[in-house]
């Protein structure tokens, strides 16, 4: 896939021409975490997660502090496939806030359906029931 085209404006970004957000995004959301000097290679995990068949979709549970940022920006920066890595905020309990943020790290390993910024911009419980829907058929057609 194409990657859209990153306008940069000093801490934020804006995708171009394809998905305009409606407020300013912060750039640093979008970028893997740098690893530490001490942190430890989980090699075993990571070939769990490149191991075929691949699923279209990662989730990886236990407590705070065991790693599971690390070890997602360790496979992502092996993984040969497209991945949008979106790191989650305090505002994200507003679902106007997370769901724009997905679609923007969405659409910056390719363009999304214009669509979906149409749904984003519906106000309450009209935003779950166009947005959600819009955002998974796009993850949908990108398996």
């Amino acid at each position: 896939m194409g990657c859209a085209t990153i306008e940069e404006t000093g801490t934020t970004a804006r995708t171009s021409p394809g998905f305009q957000p409606s407020f300013p995004l912060a750039e640093a959301r979008f970028h893997l975490p740098a690893p530490h000097a001490s942190t430890v290679s989980r090699q075993r995990l990571i070939g769990r997660l490149l191991s075929e068949p691949r699923s279209p979709a990662i989730a990886v549970i236990a407590p705070p502090g065991y790693g599971k940022t690390l070890l997602l920006a360790d496979w992502a920066t092996r993984e040969t496939r497209d991945v949008a890595w979106l790191t989650i905020g305090e505002y994200d309990n507003d679902p106007s806030v997370f769901l724009t943020y997905l679609a923007a790290a969405l659409d910056r390993i390719g363009p999304i359906d214009p669509a979906i910024g149409r749904a984003l911009a519906a106000r309450g419980s009209r935003l779950l029931a166009t947005a959600v829907p819009a955002l998974a058929s796009e993850l949908h057609r990108r398996r």
